[in-house]
């Protein structure tokens, strides 16, 4: 057992330098050694939801980053399609109350439609 003999103590300075150390380096690992904690990053995938109803998809226009994904959502009790006018991306037919997903992985704008209704029509806007 360790005794101070009064805060000025060069013993109580150690003890303060040393459990300063410990706290600026990391926590003690599970063989009692300290090691270093190096928090990683990570960027939370977003998502942009799309909901088709009344024949249209709402919102018509959606403007969005480079790895985010659009989620389609059929509200309607028939089926439609998410088809890129490009090719880019196609949902097939998607029945009533599923989804479709897709990942934008580059800058540019795309528009796209449902084949069977060709009148509904949407744009995925993509920025660096």
């Amino acid at each position: 057992m360790i005794r101070f003999r009064g805060p000025g103590s060069p013993l109580a300075a150690l003890a303060i330098i040393g459990i300063a150390a410990v706290g600026a380096c990391g926590k003690m690992g599970s063989t009692g050694n300290i090691s270093s904690v190096t928090p990683a990053i990570v960027q939370p995938a977003t998502t942009v939801g799309v909901s088709i109803s009344g024949f249209a998809f709402h919102p018509a226009t959606v403007k969005i980053e480079v790895g985010t994904t659009v989620k389609w959502t059929n509200h309607q009790n028939v089926t439609h399609t998410v088809t890129a006018n490009g090719g880019s991306f196609n949902s097939g037919d998607l029945a009533p109350g599923h989804s479709f997903s897709h990942t934008f992985k580059r800058v540019g704008k795309f528009p796209y439609h449902c084949m069977i209704h060709t009148f509904m029509k949407g744009t995925v806007i993509v920025s660096q």
